[in-house]
């Protein structure tokens, strides 16, 4: 009695065609709610290969929270820098100091005209160094010019580009090219700009026409004080307005860089240490994955009973 072969099972497999998908993507256990991380890991996957800007603005509006928080900080910046660029024009224009402020190093007190400087420094024989003396009220000026126009210009750059790269997506590489150079050469500005503004103000001439070399007469009344600040700024020329508002900007600028430092160092080092992570999970062996997949399907299971208790 021949014997009969058992049906085998059909293949509707197409020749040639197989499905491979990674076990670090998707784990041992398929069944679990997310296996090893799975749609963390894809997500992460498919940005890591996106440009840093999409990359951000992923970031800000991955939740409703962070989107919120965005807008409050970006809408609380803007009204601080468009402040701080009508103060740059003000104190540019017609601030409320006097024009003048020539100093000559050496000498404790400015002068309204460059002849009382020179005056000055020769009644008191101190010598005057070549270049001296220096209208340190026009410098002041020139800076607080110099940072409206440029405000006024990293505006327009953005005005102009941001729609242009929007809208048209024709050409990215010309216009990523004039963009670039044109933004480079605006911080290239910017940067000298806050050099010397730095080096204006906080130099010798700039803390005595500023006022910070005055001291206070133990005997004298705040309101004496007062009256006193006010005639030595219209008769020899002090820029109390302008030097503390110079201050306070420029301390202010070191914080902002400070901490926007702190937060670009911060998630350069957790992107590392994931990149490190995901490097640490293709090297494990097939039983250890496994298990970390039961492992978070176990605690995702937890997680959600008891919130159907609560």
């Amino acid at each position: 009695m021949s014997e009969v072969a058992a049906p085998q099972a059909a293949d509707n497999r197409l020749p040639g065609w197989t499905l491979e998908i990674p076990r670090t993507q998707l784990g041992a256990d398929v069944n679990a709610p997310n296996p090893t991380g799975l749609a963390e890991r894809i997500e992460e996957k498919e940005l890591s290969n996106r440009s840093l800007l999409e990359q951000g603005i992923h970031m800000v509006t991955a939740s409703q929270a962070r989107l919120i928080t965005a807008s409050v900080s970006a809408g609380m910046f803007l009204v601080l820098y468009l402040v701080f660029v009508v103060c740059e024009g003000i104190y540019g224009y017609s601030g409320p100091d006097m024009k003048t402020a020539w100093y000559i190093d050496g000498v404790d007190t400015p002068s309204l005209s460059r002849k009382g400087a020179i005056t000055m420094a020769t009644e008191r024989e101190i010598p005057i160094k070549e270049g001296y003396p220096v209208d340190m009220a026009k410098l002041f000026r020139t800076w607080f010019l110099w940072g409206f126009w440029g405000s006024i210009m990293q505006m327009l750059i953005v005005c102009v580009f941001v729609p242009l790269f929007i809208m048209h997506r024709q050409g990215l590489r010309v216009k990523s090219i004039v963009f670039i150079s044109v933004q480079g050469v605006q911080c290239c500005s910017t940067v000298m700009w806050f050099i010397l503004g730095f080096f204006w103000r906080f130099s010798r001439g700039g803390r005595v026409v500023s006022g910070e070399v005055l001291e206070k007469s133990s005997g004298d009344t705040d309101e004496e004080w007062k009256v006193q600040l006010e005639n030595a700024a219209k008769s020899d020329g002090y820029q109390f307005y302008a030097g503390s508002f110079m201050s306070v900007y420029l301390w202010l600028i070191i914080t902002i860089l400070f901490i926007g430092l702190c937060a670009f160092g911060s998630y350069g080092a957790k992107l590392w240490l994931d990149e490190q992570r995901r490097k640490d999970e293709e090297e494990l062996p097939e039983d250890e994955v496994e298990r970390r997949a039961l492992h978070e399907g176990d605690e995702t299971e937890r997680l959600d009973s008891e919130e159907i208790k609560d």
